[in-house]
C-alpha cells in the first residue's frame, strides 16, 4: 500500500467514525494533565530512533522540532502514527512507546501537525489522516517536525507561554536514562538554551544553560540490564553529588519515578531511580501489581541495596547517605516497601554500616552509643566483652540531628542503643582493674556533668547508679564502691601522710576534673566522725562484741562528741541513731547490741512497767560503766529512751486522687502504747500513775474524729468519733486506784475523779482534755444532780451545762479572744499554693557617692533604706503574731505532709520541742533529710523576718558541711486567706553569699 492508499482508508475511517459519533480520537489526544507533556512524547520517539541531539524552535505561531535521529520515516511509521491502538514499538518492551497514542499528545496544541523524514513529506488532519506536502530543504540525516498553533480552542498566547515554561523547566535528569539522546537545545521568540549531559563512568554531568548562564549537576548513576521474558531492559539509580562539598551524595526532595521520563509518581525516594515499567496510557502512573512490573519492582530494589556497596567502595559512605535511604517503615509505595525490605536485608549481612574508628560494620556487631564519649571510653574489645558486639556506630547519627536513622537503627534493624548509665550498670571490679590510671582519669571526666549517674537518694529519686559500682581506685589499686552496704560514702580523699582510711589513689586526685567529680560525689579528706563511721561502726553490725572492746569504743566516741560544737555532737547522734551501737540486755538478761531507740535507760518507772514481761525485745541500758552526766547526755542525744515507747502517733493525711483523709486534733485510730495489754492484764499502782502520765502527754490520741472528703476543693466531712488501740483496751480492764490503794472496777463513766487516787498528776495543762476523753463522772456533774435531783446520763447534757454557766459567768477572756486575729479560713480548708519562682539578684543601695557628711549625691528613691520600703502586714500585737505564726505553721505542716508521704515530719512547736533553729525536722528512719524554719504573713508583701541567732547558725553549719540545701526556710503568705502561698527558700547562707537574700539588720557581739 502506498501513502495515497493510506490516505483515502483513512477519510473513509473518519466518515465512519462521524456516522457512528465515535470521537476517541480527542480523548486520546488529551490523555495528558500537562498540553505540554507532548514535548516529552516527542523525546521519546527521537530516542527510539536513535537521536543524540534535539532542537525545539519556537515561535508565536508554532513549534519546530529537528532531531538526528539514525532511523528515518519509512510506510510503516506512518502507518502507525496515524492510525490509533497501534504502534511499531508495542512488542519491544525495551522502547519507550507502546501504545502508539503518544505522538497524538501533539493534538493538544494543533490540529495539523507535519513530519518530514527520509521520503516522507506529511501531515495530519483530523488526528489520522495523512496528506502529502511540500518537501522541505533539510538535511537528508534529519526529521522535522512542525506544529502550527491552530485550535481554535487554544490561542497563540497560552501555546506560546505553555511551551515556553515547559522547555525552560524541562526535567533534565531524563537525560541520564536515555539510551541515545545527550543534548537537547532550545529557543524562543526571546529566551534560548540546552540540556547537555555527559557521562564518565559511571559519573554523569547534567548541564542547563540559559541565556549564557550555566548550571552545572553531578551524578552518580549505577544501571544493571536485566531480562524479563527474554526481553533485555536497563534499570538505573542515580545520586546526585555535592561538588562544593567533597562530592558527598544529596537528598532529592519529592522525586518522580522515571520510565525514560518523568512520572508522576512519588515513590518518597531521595534519590531518582528508572526502569521501564509498564505504564498506564497517559505514562503519568504505574500499574505495579503488573507481573511484569513486579519483577522490575523487585530488580530495582535489589540495585538500590546493591549501590551501596559501590557507594563504600568511592569513599562516599557516610551517615549522610544512610539519610538517603529508605529507612521509614510507614511508606506504604509498592517500589519504597520492596526497597526497604532489601536494603534492610544488605545492611544486616554486609558491612555497610559506618563505624566510629572509620571502618565498616553489619548490623549485627555493632552498637549505638547515646552519648559520643562512649566510643572514646570503650574500645572493641570493651564492646565484646561488655555487650557481645564488635564496635560503635558512628558518633555522628546524634539523636539530635540524625533522630530519623537513629530508630531506623535501633527499632528495624535491632541495633542495641548503649547509654551511659546502661555503661555504668555494667562496670564491674573484674573489667575495671585492667583500666590504667588515664582511663579512669577520662572516665571521671566524662560523667561529672552527668549528676544523674551518681546522685545521692532523695525523697523523689534513686540514687545514681554508680554509687554501687567499684569505680573508686584506691592507693593499693583496688576498687570499691562509693558507698557501703548501709550506703555510707566509705572511700575519702587522700590527706597528708599515710592514713588507715580507704583513699583514692594519689595520681587520680592530681586531675582538675577527677578531683570536681570525687568532690561531687561527696567524696572529702576524713575526720573524727570519719573515724566513727569507718571503724567503730562498722564493728556493730550484728556482731557481739567483748565488753572491754566495747568500753573503748563508747569512752572514745563520747570523748569525740562531748568535745565538738552543737552541730558536731548532732552530727555524731545522728551517725549513731543508725547502728546497734547500744549495749543493752534484755529480760532473759541476755546482752545485745542495739540501736538507741530501741533501748530503754534503767528507771524505776520503766523497770516496773516492763516487769514480768516475757517480751525477749525489751531492752535495757547495760553498759558497763558508771554513766557521767555527760554520758547520761550523750545517750539521750542518740534517742535511748526514758519513755514508753509508742505507735501510731503520727497524724493522718492522705491526698490521693479521689481519696482525702485527715486527723482531728492529732487523733490517730492506730495509736498505741508498747507493752499497755500486759500492764493492763497485771496492773499495779506503778504501772497505772505511770500510764496516767503517758495519757496525760497524747490525751489527744485517745478519742477523736477522722475528716474525709473525695475531691480537692470540696469541705471536709467528719465522721464518726472513733476510739484508738490503747482506748480500746483501756475500756476493757481495770486499771485506776483509790485513794486507798484499791483497783476500782467500775467502769470510768462510775468513777468521780475525786475518787481517784492523790499521786496521779492533777496539775498539767492536758488534764481537763483527758479527763473528759477517759469519760469520769465529773465533780461538776455530781454537784448537779444533788442540786436538781436529775441524773446525768450523757455527755451532751454536761456540755450545755457548761454552756450555761458561762452564759451566766460570762468572762473577760472571751472578751479578749475577740480581739485577737483569727483566720478567715481555716488552715486545714484552706487551698495551698506553691511558690517556685526563683531568686533573682538583690541590688544594692548605691554607696560610691557618698560625701564625707554621709550624705549621698544624686541618690535615687529606689535605694532607700529597705525597712522604709517593706511593709509589715502583720499586727504588731504579740498574741495576734503568734496566731498568725501558729496558722502558718498549721499551712507549713500541711504542705510538707503532702511533699514527703513516706516521711516523717516532725512538729517541733507542736511538741514542745523549741530553740532548736528550726521548726520542722524531715525524718527518714530516724536520720534528719532536710529541717525548716517557718516564716508567716497575712499578704504577699514583702517584709523583714527575724532570724535568730541559733536559727542562722545552725543553716551555716550546714552550709559549711556542704549539706546547705538540707536547711530552708518556708515562706507561707497570704496567711488566714483561702489560698495561702507557700515558697520554698532552700540553702539562705548560699542566696545570702551570692547577694540574692537580702539581711537587715546585722548584730555584732563585740
Amino acid at each position: 500500500m502506498d501513502l495515497s492508499s493510506l490516505t483515502k482508508k483513512r477519510r473513509e475511517h473518519i466518515q465512519s467514525c462521524r456516522d457512528n459519533n465515535d470521537n476517541s480520537h480527542e480523548i486520546i489526544a488529551g490523555l495528558y494533565s500537562d498540553p505540554s507533556h507532548f514535548i516529552y512524547e516527542l523525546l521519546q520517539n527521537a530516542d527510539d530512533a536513535g537521536a543524540s541531539e534535539v532542537v525545539f524552535n519556537l515561535t508565536l505561531k508554532s513549534l519546530e522540532i529537528t532531531h538526528n535521529g539514525k532511523r528515518l520515516f519509512d510506510f510503516h511509521d506512518v502507518d502507525s502514527i496515524t492510525a490509533v491502538g497501534s504502534s511499531t514499538k508495542k512488542d519491544d518492551v525495551n522502547t519507550i512507546g507502546t501504545f502508539g497514542s503518544g505522538f497524538k499528545s501533539v493534538f493538544a496544541i494543533t490540529k495539523t501537525p507535519s513530519i518530514h523524514s527520509g521520503d516522507y513529506h506529511f501531515r495530519i488532519v483530523d488526528f489520522v489522516v495523512p496528506e502529502i506536502v511540500e518537501p522541505l530543504d533539510i538535511k537528508e540525516e534529519y526529521t522535522v517536525i512542525d506544529l502550527p498553533f491552530n485550535r481554535p480552542d487554544i490561542s497563540f498566547e497560552d501555546a506560546y507561554k505553555q511551551i515556553s515554561n515547559r522547555l525552560q523547566s524541562l526535567e533534565s535528569e531524563s537525560l541520564l536514562f536515555l539510551r541515545n539522546i545527550q543534548e537537547v537545545q532550545w529557543s524562543t521568540v526571546s529566551d534560548k538554551g540546552h540540556y547537555l549531559s555527559e557521562t564518565n563512568g559511571d559519573r554523569a554531568f547534567l548541564i542547563s544553560q540559559v541565556n549564557e548562564q550555566n548550571k552545572q549537576r553531578e551524578y552518580l548513576v549505577f544501571k544493571k540490564n536485566i531480562e524479563i521474558d527474554d526481553a533485555k531492559l536497563s534499570i538505573s539509580v542515580a545520586y546526585p553529588l555535592d561538588t562544593d562539598d567533597g562530592g558527598k551524595v544529596i537528598p532529592v526532595h519529592d522525586s518522580k519515578l522515571f520510565v525514560f521520563f518523568p512520572t508522576n509518581e512519588r515513590t518518597g525516594l531521595k534519590f531518582l531511580v528508572h526502569a521501564p515499567y509498564k505504564t498506564t496510557p497517559s505514562r503519568e502512573s504505574i500499574p505495579f501489581e503488573d507481573n511484569q512490573n513486579k519483577i522490575i519492582t523487585n530488580k530495582l530494589s535489589m540495585l538500590i541495596a546493591e549501590s551501596i556497596q559501590s557507594i563504600k567502595g568511592k569513599g562516599l559512605l557516610d551517615v549522610s547517605f544512610l539519610n538517603l535511604l529508605p529507612i521509614y517503615p510507614e511508606n506504604e509505595h509498592p517500589l519504597y516497601m520492596s526497597a526497604f525490605k532489601k536494603v534492610k536485608e544488605i545492611l544486616t549481612t554486609n558491612p555497610l554500616l559506618p563505624t566510629s574508628d572509620n571502618g565498616y560494620v553489619n548490623s549485627k556487631d555493632t552498637l549505638l552509643a547515646r552519648e559520643k564519649e562512649l566510643s572514646t571510653l570503650l574500645g572493641s574489645s570493651d564492646c565484646s566483652r561488655l555487650f557481645e558486639r564488635k564496635s560503635w556506630l558512628s558518633t555522628a547519627i546524634t539523636y539530635d540531628k540524625a533522630r530519623e536513622l537513629r530508630d531506623y537503627l535501633t527499632g528495624i534493624l535491632d541495633i542495641p542503643e548503649i547509654t551511659m548509665q546502661k555503661f555504668c550498670g555494667q562496670i564491674t571490679d573484674e573489667f575495671i582493674k585492667n583500666k590504667p590510671d588515664e582511663w579512669i582519669v577520662e572516665f571521671y571526666a566524662n560523667i561529672t556533668k552527668n549528676k544523674a549517674l551518681y546522685r545521692e537518694s532523695t525523697s523523689y529519686q534513686k540514687k545514681g547508679i554508680l554509687r554501687d559500682r567499684p569505680i573508686i581506685r584506691l592507693e593499693n589499686d583496688s576498687h570499691v564502691c562509693p558507698e557501703n552496704d548501709s550506703g555510707d560514702l566509705q572511700v575519702y580523699l587522700p590527706s597528708k601522710g599515710k592514713s588507715k582510711f580507704k583513699t583514692v589513689k594519689r595520681a587520680i586526685v592530681e586531675n582538675e576534673e577527677s578531683i570536681e567529680f570525687l568532690r561531687s560525689l561527696g567524696l572529702k579528706e576524713p575526720d573524727i566522725i570519719d573515724e566513727i563511721k569507718e571503724f567503730i561502726i562498722t564493728k556493730y553490725r550484728g556482731n557481739y562484741i567483748e565488753k572491754d572492746e566495747y568500753i573503748d569504743d563508747f569512752e572514745r566516741v563520747l570523748t569525740i562528741w562531748s568535745q565538738s560544737d552543737e552541730y558536731r555532737k548532732r552530727e555524731v547522734a545522728d551517725l549513731l541513731k543508725q547502728s546497734q551501737f547500744i549495749r543493752c540486755i534484755n529480760q532473759n538478761k541476755s546482752i545485745a547490741y542495739q540501736k538507741p531507740g530501741n533501748v530503754y535507760f534503767v528507771t524505776d518507772k520503766l523497770l516496773s512497767w516492763y516487769k514480768g514481761n516475757p517480751d525477749k525485745n525489751i531492752y535495757f541500758l547495760e553498759i558497763g560503766i558508771q554513766l557521767t552526766e555527760i554520758g547520761k547526755k550523750f545517750l539521750e542525744s542518740m534517742s535511748v529512751r526514758y519513755d514508753l515507747k509508742m505507735s501510731g502517733t503520727k497524724d493522718i493525711r492522705v491526698n490521693r486522687y479521689g481519696w482525702y483523709e485527715r486527723s482531728v486534733s492529732g487523733f490517730n485510730p492506730d495509736f498505741d502504747i508498747h507493752g499497755l495489754y500486759f500492764s493492763l492484764n497485771n496492773m499495779t499502782i506503778e504501772r497505772s500513775i505511770l500510764l496516767w502520765s503517758v495519757l496525760l502527754k497524747y490525751a489527744n490520741k485517745l478519742k477523736g474524729y477522722i475528716e474525709t472528703k473525695t475531691n480537692q476543693n470540696h469541705p471536709y466531712i467528719s465522721g464518726k468519733e472513733k476510739i484508738s488501740k490503747a482506748m480500746d483496751s483501756l475500756t476493757k480492764s481495770p486499771w485506776l486506784y483509790s485513794k486507798e490503794m484499791k483497783l476500782i472496777s467500775s467502769s470510768i463513766d462510775q468513777i468521780a475523779f475525786d475518787e481517784l487516787n492523790d499521786d496521779y498528776e492533777r496539775k498539767n495543762e492536758n488534764i481537763g482534755k483527758l479527763v473528759k476523753v477517759l469519760g469520769f463522772k465529773l465533780d461538776e456533774i455530781i454537784e448537779f444532780e444533788e442540786k436538781t435531783g436529775k441524773k446525768v446520763v450523757s455527755i451532751e447534757d454536761y456540755e450545755l451545762l457548761q454552756k450555761i454557766k458561762k452564759e451566766q459567768i460570762g468572762s473577760k477572756e472571751e472578751q479578749e479572744e475577740e480581739d485577737i486575729w483569727t483566720p478567715e479560713t481555716d488552715p486545714d480548708d484552706a487551698i495551698i499554693i506553691v511558690d517556685e519562682s526563683s531568686f533573682i539578684e538583690h541590688l544594692q543601695e548605691d554607696l560610691s557617692g557618698q560625701n564625707t557628711k554621709g550624705n549621698v549625691k544624686n541618690s535615687n528613691s529606689d535605694n532607700a533604706p529597705l525597712e522604709e520600703k517593706k511593709s509589715d502586714s502583720n499586727s504588731n500585737k504579740p498574741h495576734d503574731r503568734k496566731a498568725i505564726g501558729d496558722c502558718g505553721e498549721s499551712i507549713a505542716n500541711r504542705y510538707l505532709e503532702e511533699k514527703f508521704p513516706e516521711y516523717e515530719v516532725v512538729w517541733l512547736n507542736k511538741s514542745g520541742n523549741i530553740g532548736k533553729g528550726y521548726d520542722f525536722v524531715i525524718r527518714e528512719n530516724d536520720e534528719d533529710i532536710a529541717y525548716y524554719e517557718v516564716k508567716s504573713k497575712t499578704d504577699e508583701a514583702p517584709r523583714l523576718f527575724q532570724i535568730s541567732g541559733t536559727q542562722w547558725s545552725w543553716a551555716k553549719n550546714l552550709y559549711n558541711s556542704k549539706r546547705g540545701g538540707m536547711y530552708r526556710i518556708l515562706l507561707v503568705s497570704n496567711v488566714g486567706n483561702k489560698e495561702p502561698k507557700v515558697r520554698e527558700i532552700k540553702n539562705p547562707i548560699a542566696l545570702w553569699n551570692a547577694g540574692k537574700l537580702y539581711a537587715n539588720p546585722v548584730n555584732i557581739e563585740l
